[in-house]
Parts: structure tokens; sequence; C-alpha cells
């Protein structure tokens, strides 16, 4: 897996789509080569093209019930052949998401040791502001993972843009560069 499928699939879970402008600003790669690595997960049926020229965006193709974006069996290889990526099932985590000491003990059996945290919101229909934000700005500091919402509804999308426009104007990211190298 690379890196190029991991941002893919954070803005597919975040935005719901991902266009060439998108990827590119998340990847810091030109519009034109993000284009093209986009019209290859396509090619391979990893993502639907919709639209042309400018208006062109990629959709997640339609999968189970279980994730809306990823299959289950995706997730067993890559957790299986990807030691640093660890998926997080917060539906099924038995918390109401809604206060910041839930976040604590959510992330207690973690391996630290894993790179990227996907934060599967699958089946969660609200969660509150000071939870997202210990999850996605406060959690992610005290580690060196990287912490990647998917399968976000879009009620959930807008608190989480709020939460990450918080730690922008703080000027904070989401891991510290001593432990990232």
């Amino acid at each position: 897996m690379t890196t190029v499928w991991y941002k893919v699939s954070y803005l597919l879970g975040v935005e719901g789509k991902v266009t060439p402008a998108s990827l590119a600003r998340e990847m810091g790669v030109t519009r034109q080569a993000a284009g093209k690595h986009l019209r290859r997960m396509a090619q391979r049926g990893q993502l639907v093209r919709v639209g042309a020229a400018r208006t062109v965006r990629y959709l997640a193709p339609p999968r189970g019930a279980d994730d809306r974006y990823l299959p289950t069996r995706f997730w067993e290889g890559i957790t299986r052949t990807q030691p640093q990526v660890h998926r997080i099932h917060l539906a099924r985590s038995g918390v109401a998401l809604r206060w910041r000491k839930q976040v604590k003990p959510l992330l207690a059996h973690l391996d630290w040791q894993h790179r990227f945290m996907f934060l599967d919101f699958a089946g969660v229909e609200d969660a509150s502001e000071p939870f997202l934000d210990e999850l996605l700005r406060v959690a992610p500091q005290s580690s060196c993972a990287l912490f990647m919402p998917i399968n976000v509804c879009p009620e959930l999308q807008k608190k989480i843009a709020r939460v990450r426009l918080m730690t922008e104007r703080e000027g904070s990211d989401d891991t510290p560069d001593e432990c990232c190298s």
C-alpha cells in the first residue's frame, strides 16, 4: 500500500469524493500528478470517475453494507501485510463518543508502533466536538501516528472540519516532529 491510497482513503472518508486538486493539496504534488494517480486507481476499479476536465471527481465504488468505502477484506489484508496500519471501528467500540475522557480508554489498547490510524466512523451518527477534538487533535500530538477519519457521515464531516479549523488556527500539527522522522 502506498501513501497515495492512504490519502485517497482519508479524502473519501472526510469529503466523500477525491478531486485531483484535493489530492494534490493533501500530498503536496501537482494537480496533474495527482490526476494521474487517480486515473490509474480508476482503471484498476478502486475508484469511479465522475465528470470530465476540471469538474472530474472520483468516488469509491459501491461496496457492502459494513464498509461504505473500503471492503472488509481490504482491511484484513492491509493490517496483516502493513503492520504500521491500524483501523479503529468506532461504532463497535461501545463508547458514546461524547466526552474527552472517553478517548484515552478507547486508545489504551493500541500498539503505538502503528503509524497510520484509520478512525472508521461507519455507523456513527453523532459525536461531540470535544470528543472529536481530543481524538483528532490532542491524541495524535501524544503519539507518532497519523489519525485519518474514514466513512464519515455528512453531519460529522462538518464537526471534523470545525475541529481541524481550530487546529489550524492554533498552528498545531497532527504529530510532533521529534518522533516522526
